[in-house]
């Protein structure tokens, strides 16, 4: 069985003779209880090429302690998300549970032992008035070698350690005071195996971003593009795992491509750059179910109160029915390609001639029709004659606000305090078109709860839906006509 954990932690470098500081005392913290003394042992696995290290992964095989056994660290912002698996006698061949996980970043390439860590642990618990733990302070000797790339020499080294149970609260600011007065110092490093095996942050693949107003549209645009690419790399693990917004940062990214070779198609080869925007929405839709059911959920959580958690628990089934369908696309060969065209674009856009023009007359030119094509959406809103037609023209309303949203934001470099403005309007726009469609998703989905659960009175909800959809209905007025005043728009033209 799997376990999951968000692991939040400080790391602090220490010199031999440091001593621990006293912590008694510290906000919150009502007693102070020190641990027995741990013999840790872990082996770390990889490619050959390193290509989890490479992307701040670490796969390790763990021995002693509470947690031992396999464990999978994905870096989510300044934490990590942490899978555990116990062991399984003797086995040293990572479970499947894991590398299912991380196959779009090894592919077929075999795993293999790239380095070993002892470490020798003494702690103390950190607890509340309740007894609960809320951080355990580590004082760590550690030995490591590499394993890979022939043999090495042992490393070893002394660390402090203080690992958060939640979201650190008050006791934080003082604790790492006192922990500096004793001689620590802030470590950049996330995990003992950097020691021996540097591991590196994922990075954009190609052009540094141009900010000269006469940079051609190659210099503009490639450092976009080979950005978002690298975001649904970094997020291809993260959407295995099923971490929260996961999902929902890759469609993004996958939009932002797609906007961006169609709004400036004219300057890419059409016939290479067409196949690939039809694969990248095949990859956003097969996101979308799982996608619809995490705002659902959210939603209805709130709407629904004391009734949600039945509630909630049909919709976590079909969540995972969901999940599991698209990581199973994911698998595919279809996928893989995808992938494998991706990088090439980042690597090497095809362009056309006009790419290597001045961006800011070939750019404004491609984003003043998409703010045309944003114009007739709207009107065509304005003619809705029902709800449903009204809601369905909407929502063309919002795909054209993305995609103009995301052009814009592309040529933020070249075109400054302008576009900047223009894609916070945009932001706005699709913020409250999106409360609106999952406003209308929600109440058919509440409708179908209602017909499988008649005694929770689902039906109760439903007012709020429909002052909530009078609400987004006079916010998209607003903005609307805030983005379409001439000031608006007068840099396009």
């Amino acid at each position: 069985m799997t376990t999951t954990v968000i692991e939040i932690e400080r790391k602090y470098d220490v010199d031999e003779d440091a001593l621990l500081p006293d912590l008694v005392g510290l906000p919150d913290v009502a007693q102070v209880d020190p641990q027995e003394t741990l013999a840790l042992s872990a082996t770390y696995y990889d490619t050959a090429e390193l290509d989890l290290i490479r992307v701040g992964i670490t796969l390790r095989r763990r021995t002693g302690g509470d947690d031992a056994g396999w464990h999978l660290k994905l870096p989510v912002g300044t934490d990590r998300h942490e899978l555990q698996v116990p062991l399984e006698g003797s086995a040293e061949a990572p479970p499947l549970e894991l590398t299912a996980i991380i196959r779009g970043v090894v592919r077929e390439r075999p795993l293999v032992r790239v380095g070993a860590v002892e470490t020798s642990r003494v702690s103390v618990l950190l607890r509340a008035v309740d007894g609960r733990v809320l951080a355990e302070v580590c004082d760590d000797r550690v030995t490591a070698r590499r394993i890979t790339a022939g043999p090495s020499e042992a490393e070893t080294w002394r660390e402090w350690e203080v690992e958060f149970n939640g979201e650190p609260d008050g006791m934080v600011d003082e604790l790492e005071r006192r922990l500096l007065a004793a001689g620590a110092r802030p470590s950049a490093r996330r995990a003992k195996l950097s020691r021996i095996l540097p591991m590196t942050a994922p990075t954009a693949i190609g052009a540094t971003a141009a900010k000269a107003k006469k940079a051609t549209v190659a210099e503009v645009l490639a450092p976009y593009l080979a950005t978002q690419v690298a975001e649904m790399t970094r997020l291809d693990p993260l959407v295995r795992a099923d971490v929260p917004d996961a999902v929902h940062s890759m469609r993004v990214a996958g939009r932002r491509v797609r906007a961006v070779l169609g709004t400036y198609r004219d300057v890419f080869d059409r016939k290479r750059t067409g196949p690939l925007r039809v694969e990248v929405k095949w990859l956003v839709d097969e996101l979308g179910r799982p996608r619809d059911l995490e705002v659902l959920r959210d939603r209805l959580e709130v709407l629904l109160a004391g009734n949600a958690l039945s509630v909630g628990s049909v919709i976590e089934a079909e969540h995972g029915v969901a999940h599991r369908a698209a990581v199973e696309a994911m698998m595919s060969p279809r996928y893989f390609a995808l992938v494998d065209s991706l990088r090439a674009l980042a690597e090497e856009p095809p362009w056309s001639a006009r790419a290597g023009k001045p961006a800011r007359k070939q750019l404004r030119t491609a984003l003043l029709e998409d703010f045309r094509r944003l114009e007739r959406a709207t009107e065509e809103a304005r003619r809705g004659t029902d709800v449903h037609e009204r809601a369905s023209r909407l929502h063309d309303v919002r795909k054209a606000a993305k995609r103009i949203r995301y052009s814009v934001e592309a040529v933020v470099p070249v075109f400054g305090a302008d576009a900047r403005r223009l894609a916070g309007t945009l932001a706005e726009l699709q913020d409250v078109l999106g409360g609106h469609h999952d406003t209308a998703v929600a109440r058919l989905e509440l409708l179908r709860l209602a017909e499988h659960y008649p005694d929770l009175a689902l039906s109760a909800a439903l007012p709020d839906l429909d002052a909530a959809t009078v609400a987004d209905e006079h916010a998209y007025e607003r903005t609307v006509s805030r983005l379409f005043r001439p000031k608006s728009r007068r840099w396009l033209r």
